[in-house]
């Protein structure tokens, strides 16, 4: 081959390779320049510092990037993909045939109605005036690069910050745009929003030359409780309906502001639920339900001028439900007028309804009711609301107790928020009976307080001569619709020697001492009333002088949480300094009870500090008809001395304890103790002394076989240390028995023999005689009478009859 054809070869083949050697540079370094160089510094060039390309290819159909506006990490504006598509030879004329954004998140804050970045470049060309009119009233034209024929958004969400809360507005958006890159009007946008799942339509047609939109607003089949966590609804509400909306705004582009608007919202098949009340409109036979409109409408004559804003509804018959109890609303009406700026919300509100409760057990009827309300909200501050709420000729009955409330009257003078100095209004109720009793009348004041209805009344009585009650009523307007709480309050009374036998009959020969407080809350709602209480008594004393009960230092509170019904809370606690019940004493103890309803007492747990150690009782029921068939006492650390003193041994010392359980069974009508046993801790022991007289010998005859054992083992107890101990416990017929096991020595020799004749233990009188000192085992019997203690099962049955 020649040189000539050789060098020619290699001009071919360079020249074939400079297609693929350009196309390699384009593809390689071209996007290392448009990343780092020049898209940063258009960027730059509008005002936007903080721009961040994440990544970008070409090829040859096709060019993607994604990028971030802001800080790195938390930007205000990311794009995963912004994809060009093309046609290579389209591309060379400045042709696009789509531009497709993918994952686009724009974040924001609301405040004072302004939309915030935190990016200053980007806050700052958001806010930018329109460009320049020319002298025809026409903006000048966006000129785009290339020609583009359609924008698609895709997966993508608005994600704004509010004052108490993020939400999150999921959209999407197709445009056809105009060609020969003059993004010029009419230009009409599809947009399509998601919140909580829901679609929302908007088509939007943008006039870019006046900078100038018209939206149009559709959405039908609309589930409101899908909003329900954007709209920060109360707990417990639901709203069950269908909704269809519609609407259209005319607004400025830049700055972004609103011009005029209007919109109606229809609620079909409608069912507000709160807790357990459901409020709908009201059912003729056979018919549908008749659907509650609202209309709206709103305008702006340029962003220096207010927001004039209507919204009108005169809803159907309402009624609600609420297990037995139906309310009813005939045919409310509304009407808001108001306007609203950057800096201040005004309103001017007009409402008229009646209300009426009903239920085989209650009626409530408020016939009038009026409101007439202004407010205003300036800048950040709170809602300022001043009005007026009249009610007359209210009525109230409830049939079960017999109570009755007729005459009722209000006049509320409003003020949101509440301020100093915020006028009162009156309230009365000028008959109240009780069984067919005027028991009184009802007069106070009451006064808007933050979210309450506050009430403050004195209650007279012709039953209670001089004795003025103390009534709070407080009514839940932020949003627990038809709910009142009523408070009853005692302040604290010494009490000495009250008979409560003055009010209940049933209560005779109890009487009671000490500083007695209490409080009581009902509540009216869902037609039914409900309420709690407590009573409280302090350093008090109860006695029962016909069942010699008497106890002291009694510090309790009574917790009723089921009001009128009496029945306490599980785990009541009552703690008291002595008792002494019959012949036994209690050196205090503390009973965590439930009081089960007005004839029925459970004692939880008992504990009593007795014979220097405690004792411990569980789950013992009291009834009228039926009392606990066995009661097992568990007992800790009981001195063994102490015991011997409560049943009747005069003079007892000593430091030793015994452990055990104790069952006690009550069967027809008498106490029985099981065989039960009390031990010394197992390695410890213990001293017994008992000091004079013949505790064991005294009823024993000298010549008795018994009297020499009796003798030793009444000797040996003046003063024995022991090992260990046993206490056996059981009842023979009326006689409860007391075996005392002792294994140890006494303190000294004891002046005693063993008699060969008689087989036993004889004291002796001789001189220096040498005693028994050695180990040995004592066992004693002790009898003592039931009724030494008391008769429980009459005593008890006799308290819970005539309680009821």
């Amino acid at each position: 081959m020649t040189t000539r054809t050789r060098i020619f070869l290699r001009r071919i083949i360079i020249i074939a390779l400079l297609p693929v050697i350009g196309w390699a540079a384009i593809t390689t370094l071209l996007p290392v320049y448009l990343q780092h160089s020049l898209l940063p510094s258009l960027a730059a060039r509008a005002g936007i510092d903080s721009f961040h390309v994440q990544h970008l290819f070409i090829n040859l159909t096709e060019a993607g990037a994604g990028f971030a506006i802001g800080q790195e990490e938390s930007p205000d504006i990311a794009v995963s993909e912004l994809t060009a598509s093309y046609h290579p030879v389209a591309l060379l004329a400045g042709k696009v045939d789509e531009l497709t954004l993918s994952g686009v998140e724009i974040h924001c804050a609301v405040s004072d109605n302004r939309i915030i970045f935190t990016d200053p470049g980007l806050q700052k060309l958001f806010n930018s005036p329109s460009p320049a009119k020319d002298k025809g009233g026409a903006a000048d034209t966006v000129q785009l690069p290339l020609a583009i024929k359609r924008v698609a958004i895709r997966r993508s969400a608005l994600i704004c910050r509010l004052a108490d809360r993020v939400i999150r507005l999921p959209f999407a958006a197709d445009a056809a745009l105009a060609a020969n890159g003059n993004a010029s009007g009419p230009l009409q946008v599809h947009l399509q929003l998601f919140p909580a799942e829901q679609e929302i339509a908007i088509t939007a047609d943008l006039d870019l030359h006046q900078q100038q939109a018209h939206l149009a607003f559709s959405a039908a089949n609309l589930r409101p409780r899908q909003f329900a966590d954007l709209l920060n609804l109360p707990a417990g509400l639901q709203l069950d309906t269908w909704a269809d909306f519609s609407g259209s705004a005319d607004i400025g582009l830049s700055p972004l502001v609103f011009s005029s608007g209007k919109g109606r919202l229809t609620l079909h098949n409608s069912a507000l639920r709160f807790q357990d009340t459901t409020l709908s409109p009201k059912q003729l036979p056979q018919q549908e339900p008749l659907p509650i409109t609202i209309i709206f409408s709103g305008s702006q004559q340029d962003i220096a001028q207010p927001l004039l804003f209507t919204v009108n509804g005169a809803l159907p018959d309402l009624v609600a439900a609420l297990k037995g109890t139906v309310l009813s609303l005939p045919a409310p009406s509304f009407t808001i007028k108001g306007s609203a700026t950057a800096e201040a919300i005004s309103i001017d509100a007009d409402v008229h309804l009646s209300l009426s409760a009903e239920n085989a057990d209650l009626s409530l009827k408020l016939p009038a009711i009026a409101l007439q309300a202004a407010g205003r909200r300036q800048g950040k501050e709170g809602w300022q609301v001043q009005g007026d709420l009249t009610v007359n000729n209210a009525l109230f009955d409830h049939h079960s107790s017999g109570t009755r409330a007729a005459g009722g009257s209000l006049t509320l003078p409003l003020s949101w928020p509440p301020a100093d100095g915020n006028a009162k209004g009156k309230l009365a109720l000028t008959k109240i009976t009780w069984q067919k009793k005027d028991i009184g009348a009802l007069a106070g004041t009451i006064q808007l307080q933050e979210n309450k209805l506050n009430l403050s009344a004195d209650f007279h009585s012709p039953l209670l001569q001089g004795v003025t009650a103390s009534l709070s009523l407080s009514s839940d307007i932020s949003g627990e619709s038809g709910r009142s709480e009523l408070a009853l309050t005692i302040p604290p009374s010494r009490l000495t020697n009250f008979s409560p036998a003055k009010i209940f009959p049933q209560a005779k020969d109890i009487t009671f001492s000490g500083l007695i407080s209490g409080e009581a809350q009902m509540s009216l709602a869902d037609g039914q009333l409900t309420g709690n209480g407590r009573l409280s008594l302090k350093k008090g004393s109860l006695e029962l002088a016909e069942q010699k009960i008497t106890v002291s230092g009694i510090d309790t509170t009574l917790t009723l949480p089921f009001l009128p019904q009496l029945r306490s809370a599980p785990n009541q606690q009552l703690n008291f300094s002595s008792a002494r019940l019959g012949e036994l004493a209690i050196d205090g103890g503390t009973l965590h009870f439930t009081v089960e309803s007005n004839s029925s007492f459970l004692l939880e747990k008992g504990i009593f500090n007795w014979a220097d150690g405690s004792v411990n009782t569980y789950a013992l029921r009291f009834s009228e008809n039926h009392l606990q068939p066995e009661m097992i006492f568990y007992c800790t650390q009981l001195k063994l001395a102490r015991i011997l003193e409560q049943v009747g041994i005069k003079n007892v010392e000593g430091d030793g304890t015994v452990n055990g359980r104790i069952p006690v069974s009550l069967t027809d009508g008498k106490i029985t103790f099981a065989p039960s046993y009390l031990y010394s801790t197992p390695g410890e022991g213990g001293v017994i002394r008992i000091a004079g007289g013949d505790f064991l010998t005294q009823a024993i005859p000298l010549d008795s076989p018994q009297f020499g054992q009796l003798d030793f083992a009444q000797e040996a107890l003046r003063n024995f240390s022991y090992n260990w101990a046993k206490v056996h416990l059981f009842s023979e017929n009326d006689t409860l028995v007391m075996q005392l096991n002792l294994d140890g020595k006494p303190a000294s020799p004891l002046p005693f023999a063993y008699d060969s004749a008689t087989g036993g233990l004889q004291r002796t009188h001789v001189q220096g005689a040498q005693g028994i000192s050695q180990p040995i085992l004592l066992d004693v019997n002790f009898r003592f009478p039931l009724n030494t203690f008391l008769d429980y099962d009459k005593n008890l049955k006799d308290l819970l009859q005539r309680a009821r």
